[in-house]
């Protein structure tokens, strides 16, 4: 209805993954080749971060004039974010890509076991319904928008995982593990370049990460799903990690491997950050 216009104050940048976005609104906004955009907003503030950038820009809204800013959010997204512990592991950005061997409509349940956050398109009426193509484009039935693949986050019940075996890796070389790891449990180029873009920005902030990947029946009793038509080939991948100020010794993960992909084949990784 109206054009508005915030601007950047002196000393108002910051680093990305810096800023905790608990309780607040946010919306996610992902453009091919281009990586990922988050806006996060209260009353007072508008934080706006980009995979890949070096700085990232908060504004000051309540200088503009606009009250109540926050309360216009369900706009951008379908209402707040449930009211959760500020230390509460964020289970950030599971994306789920659909791949049928011909063009059909896909239901997808997910029964997550915790507090649901953001999701895109909107998961309503107890799951999405999309169009499915085989080159991983999906049309949302509801409303006719376009994606690469079906985004949720949430606040995970338990958080109870084995952290005794995994990798220690320095923050900088975050790039180049993930490069040799994600192919190995099975992520194809399109997919594990997504992961890089979302991830690496927040591991290499940290001196040290201790990464593990959790196995794929311990994800599947976090977050169970229910496609119909049911999938020939799943690939399910989260990373569980947390900060380091110094490395540790623990024993390497074996990785096991996966499955060969054959017919409809759904793909799915995710991440969650526990504190340090």
């Amino acid at each position: 209805e109206k054009l508005r216009t915030l601007a950047v104050e002196k000393g108002s940048l910051y680093t990305p993954g810096t800023v905790d976005f608990s309780g607040m609104f946010r919306a996610v906004f992902t453009f091919d080749n281009e990586g990922t955009y988050t806006v996060a907003i209260d009353d007072n503030t508008m934080y706006l971060e980009a995979t890949g950038m070096d700085y990232a820009c908060k504004y000051a809204t309540s200088t503009f004039g606009i009250p109540n800013f926050a309360e216009d959010m369900p706009q951008w997204i379908e209402g707040p974010l449930p009211s959760v512990d500020k230390d509460a592991p964020l289970m950030g950005k599971p994306v789920i890509y659909l791949y049928p061997e011909q063009t059909r409509n896909v239901t997808v349940r997910l029964d997550f076991q915790g507090k649901l956050g953001y999701t895109w398109p909107v998961y309503e009426n107890g799951g999405w319904v999309v169009t499915a193509s085989p080159d991983g484009s999906l049309v949302n039935r509801g409303d006719g928008s376009t994606h690469r693949y079906l985004f949720w986050d949430g606040w995970p019940d338990n958080t109870g995982w084995d952290l005794s075996n995994g990798f220690v890796v320095r923050g900088q070389d975050s790039h180049a593990f993930l490069l040799e790891k994600l192919p190995l449990l099975g992520l194809d180029p399109v997919e594990y370049n997504d992961f890089l873009t979302y991830w690496v920005p927040q591991l290499s902030q940290n001196l040290w990460n201790l990464i593990t990947f959790l196995p794929e029946e311990e994800y599947e009793k976090i977050a169970p799903l229910t496609v119909s038509p049911a999938p020939d080939t799943v690939i399910r991948i989260a990373m569980v990690w947390k900060p380091l100020e110094a490395p540790l010794i623990l024993p390497e993960q074996l990785l096991p491997s996966p499955p060969v992909r054959k017919g409809f084949t759904l793909v799915e990784w995710g991440g969650i950050e526990l504190k340090p």
